[in-house]
């Protein structure tokens, strides 16, 4: 993902792989999301965590 500085941006998230006893395997993600700043309030009330580049 990029901004429009055509710089690398992250969000957070979570990823879990789960295996079952029979061998089933289930792999999900999500993406943490934090109230809507200025930019976004207009469009959503909610918007994705973005991670500074040193927390990458």
């Amino acid at each position: 993902m990029s901004l429009k500085n055509q710089k690398s941006m992250a969000l957070a998230g979570l990823w879990e792989h789960w295996q079952g006893k029979d061998g089933s395997e289930i792999e999900s993600c999500s993406i943490i999301v934090t109230s809507g700043n200025e930019l976004m309030h207009s469009i959503h009330d909610r918007m994705p965590v973005i991670l500074p580049p040193e927390t990458w």
